[in-house]
């Protein structure tokens, strides 16, 4: 055993990027909520991207280690001590045995992550479709069989230069009147948006809408002005980012532990490359869509990817 939980923010969880291939069975992808914010940390201390990450959110997370291990975080904004030393976030770090970590989130961001070299394993080494919970004092392994790593040895004089950036490029915001931030989310146009007159919806999609405190992993309610519809409408399938509108006239927005039918009319998709952006955003902030085309969506897509593996490439050529 590698690392015990000492203290956590609830939703606490291990999470990897999901599994595919189970929808027809109604098991939903999960996975972590924010994939920039968990790839980062992973690489920063040789694994893959996907590698398996502690997930977690306010207040944050305590931990002690019971081996020695180099860690990484990133995510929402927050103070990272060790044994009460201020640490950087988004940096690898060198955990001597006996040391406790805590991450306390104090800033933008709603969702933040742990990582460590080798990752967590679990005790099937498949994928974690949904919630799995940590509590206080589970202890966690952390693989060593080099499954979730990216095959490089690790510099201990090198590795204490490794750094990265946090994700900029599905960050944007625009401001409003009066300095209030407005989170600019990109979609695509959803199957049912014919239901309603064009400049009705237009008009009533373009305003700012307010993230709700009724948010999970499941999915986030959005609050402004409504556009109730009464319909029936057989159910279809709905994936992370779909924007559906139930009956109250509101939105919500699906997240990774979403199921995999509904029967709400669907008004937009959020792009893959901003899931991210649109699960860091926290109640009570606001939030803008931007329609964009396929073409776009899929040059969002390829950016982050390509991000990815410059980041690993140059991370393995510093090690």
């Amino acid at each position: 055993m590698a690392v015990e939980i000492v203290q956590f923010g609830a939703p606490a969880s291990l999470q990897n990027f999901g599994q595919t291939g189970l929808r027809a069975y109604g098991v939903t992808v999960g996975g972590v909520m924010d994939k920039d914010s968990a790839a980062i940390p992973n690489l920063l201390v040789g694994n893959e991207v996907e590698a398996a990450v502690i997930e977690f959110t306010q207040p944050g997370l305590t931990v002690r280690f019971l081996q020695d291990a180099w860690v990484a975080v990133g995510g929402a904004q927050m103070s990272v001590t060790l044994d009460g030393s201020e640490i950087s976030m988004w940096r690898a770090v060198f955990v001597e045995r006996g040391c406790v970590l805590r991450c306390a989130l104090n800033g933008d961001g709603v969702w933040a992550y742990l990582a460590v070299a080798g990752g967590f394993c679990f005790a099937n080494d498949g994928a974690i479709t949904s919630d799995r919970g940590v509590v206080s004092g589970m202890r966690l392994s952390i693989a060593t069989d080099g499954h979730h790593s990216t095959g490089t040895s690790l510099n201990p004089k090198r590795m204490t230069q490794m750094r990265a950036q946090p994700p900029q490029r599905n960050r944007q915001r625009i401001q409003r009147d009066g300095g209030t931030t407005v989170h600019l989310i990109r979609v695509l146009p959803g199957e049912h948006v014919s239901l309603w007159p064009t400049a009705l919806f237009a008009d009533w999609f373009k305003q700012p809408f307010r993230v709700s405190h009724q948010r999970n992993r499941i999915g986030y309610r959005l609050e402004g002005k409504p556009l109730p519809l009464n319909t029936n409408l057989p159910s279809q399938p709905v994936v992370a980012g779909t924007v559906q509108l139930p009956p109250s006239g509101l939105p919500i927005v699906l997240q990774a532990d979403c199921q995999t039918i509904g029967g709400y009319p669907v008004i937009a998709h959020v792009i893959e490359a901003d899931l991210g952006a649109m699960a860091q955003v926290g109640a009570g902030q606001l939030v803008c869509f931007q329609e964009v085309t396929m073409e776009m969506a899929r040059a969002a897509w390829m950016r982050q990817r390509m991000d990815w593996q410059q980041l690993k490439v140059g991370l393995a050529c510093c090690r």
